[in-house]
């Protein structure tokens, strides 16, 4: 975890300003060493978000016939680890001390 990074993006992303977040995610990509990741500068990625909203959508249809649900978490795999293959994990919690892992 780089948290120099994250004390500079954090308050933008806390407050919702994602063109701030984007802009100084993009400054401090370009001052490392050229990678792949560098692709995604100046690109949106928001044509997504009605995909993933579905998804969630229907994660949470699917989690509420098997429990009740009180609490949905979802985990993105570490991509910057698993270029090739990204992936998102979502989580039905019943309570603070149990949950189910439900595929969709």
């Amino acid at each position: 975890m780089n948290f120099k990074f994250a004390e500079k993006i954090n308050p933008s992303l806390e407050d919702f300003n994602f063109d701030a977040a984007l802009q100084i995610a993009e400054a401090e990509l370009k001052i490392l060493p050229f990678t792949a990741f560098h692709a995604v500068c100046k690109r949106s990625l928001l044509h997504l978000t009605p995909r993933l909203a579905a998804w969630i959508d229907d994660f949470y249809h699917l989690a509420k016939k098997r429990c009740k649900v009180c609490a949905l978490y979802f985990e993105l795999n570490e991509f910057d680890t698993n270029t090739d293959a990204w992936f998102l994990h979502g989580f039905a919690y019943e309570n603070c001390e149990q949950f189910r892992l439900i595929t969709v």
